[in-house]
Formats: C-alpha cells, sequence, structure tokens
C-alpha cells in the first residue's frame, strides 16, 4: 500500500467513525505525524480553523500530504479557506500532495496547483 493509499484508507475509517461528518480530512506532516478532521460544518469553517490551531499548537505545520474526502467517498480538494490557511500557517505547504482519482487511476496534485 502507498502513502496516498494509506491516507485514503485513514479518510474511509475517519467516515465509519464520525458518521455526522460532512467531509474527513487527514495529514500527514513533514514529521510522520497523522492527524484527522471530521468536518461536519462545512459551511463556516470552524472545524477548519481549530484543526489549523491544533497543527499549529503542535509545531508540526508543514504538510507533506494530505486527502480530502466527502461522506460518499469521492476524493476533493479541501475548501479554499482551508487551503489559503495551510499556505499561512507555514509557506513550504505549497508543496503538500494531494491525490486526486481520475478516471482509471490516482493523480497526485500539489497544493500550489489548487490556490
Amino acid at each position: 500500500m502507498n502513502e496516498y493509499e494509506m491516507l485514503i484508507a485513514e479518510a474511509k475509517a475517519l467516515l465509519a467513525e464520525a458518521p455526522g461528518a460532512q467531509q474527513v480530512i487527514v495529514v500527514r506532516s513533514a514529521k510522520g505525524n497523522i492527524y484527522h478532521l471530521a468536518n461536519t460544518c462545512v459551511e463556516t469553517s470552524a472545524d477548519e480553523d481549530c484543526y489549523l490551531d491544533l497543527l499549529r499548537d503542535a509545531d508540526d505545520t508543514a504538510v507533506a500530504a494530505l486527502v480530502c474526502m466527502w461522506k460518499d467517498g469521492t476524493l476533493d480538494v479541501p475548501s479554499m479557506h482551508f487551503r489559503k490557511g495551510l499556505l499561512a500557517l507555514n509557506p513550504a505547504n505549497a508543496a503538500a500532495e494531494l491525490p486526486l482519482q481520475s478516471l482509471h487511476c490516482l493523480t497526485v496534485k500539489r497544493l500550489e496547483a489548487l490556490v
């Protein structure tokens, strides 16, 4: 299982554990730590702001890779608010990688291409 498949599996497990979540985000930091967000209120960005604070408080702001998954299992990019928050948290996050589902395989995009 490659890194992206592992993050996707983590996202699926988080969806099962948090049935009220509209969306989940799983981050692997540059230090190798995994952080989870069960986003229950995508409209207000409140959960995303708390998540960014968590990374800041943990002094683990460099993101290597992340997965964003909707409750139906669809991979997507996180909200613009969250993407800009990651960049404000640490400009090096422009190189963070996100796997997205293309027709027959996963395609990896960098955060900087999505802002």
